[in-house]
């Protein structure tokens, strides 16, 4: 039974309810954790990913300041392309204007059974429709240059390191849950043990 003042403590020492708020700081540390890894993976995954071709231009439509990164097939995978770096154009359908694109991180994703790597990134400044327009010579050795479609695809600029950063922020939510949690049980234990041999 808790002692005067509703402190917790009994005869026997700090009461064993404490085990269960170590459980408690422990399970709300590793659910923030979780919570940060889907936000990020939720991030990346509900701006969608847009599959195309050299040969068949995709539109997409996207909101003032929406950054996206167009992606290549990757040529180290087994995708049986041999080529240069794709040229490609963003357009706003709206007034006609190319926006400027820039070079990718060398992030390679796998959407299903395909291998894509990062090649330009592009960011927006209105609400709009965009069209994105690639071409790349088809290099596979022993044949004529030729416009073979090449897969592509336009989704979400990641940024490494700020996917880094919240990996590791999620990890320490869990570590300092974790600490917190073994404090408590640790202080609990041995105060219950003291009590114990006082009363011996």
């Amino acid at each position: 039974m808790p002692g005067p003042g509703g402190t917790g403590l009994s005869d026997a020492g700090p009461s064993r309810a404490w085990y269960g708020v170590a459980a408690a700081v422990l399970l709300v540390g590793l659910i923030g954790a979780a919570t940060v890894v889907f936000l990020m993976v939720d991030e990346v995954t509900s701006a969608g990913f847009k599959r195309f071709t050299t040969t068949a231009p995709v539109e997409v439509d996207l909101s003032a300041g929406a950054e996206r990164t167009i992606y290549t097939a990757d040529p180290t995978a087994d995708s049986g392309f041999f080529r240069d770096d794709p040229e490609c154009k963003v357009v706003d359908l709206a007034t006609g204007r190319a926006v400027p694109t820039g070079a990718a991180s060398s992030w390679v994703l796998t959407l299903g059974e395909e291998t894509y790597q990062a090649a330009l990134s592009f960011r927006v400044d209105h609400d709009g429709r965009y069209r994105v327009d690639c071409s790349a010579e088809d290099l596979q050795p022993g044949s004529l240059p030729n416009r073979r479609p090449v897969p592509m695809a336009v989704g979400p600029r990641i940024r490494i390191f700020r996917s880094a950063a919240r990996v590791l922020g999620a990890g320490a939510i869990a570590l300092f849950a974790l600490c917190v949690a073994v404090a408590i049980v640790a202080v609990t234990a041995v105060k219950r043990h003291e009590r114990r041999a006082a009363r011996a």
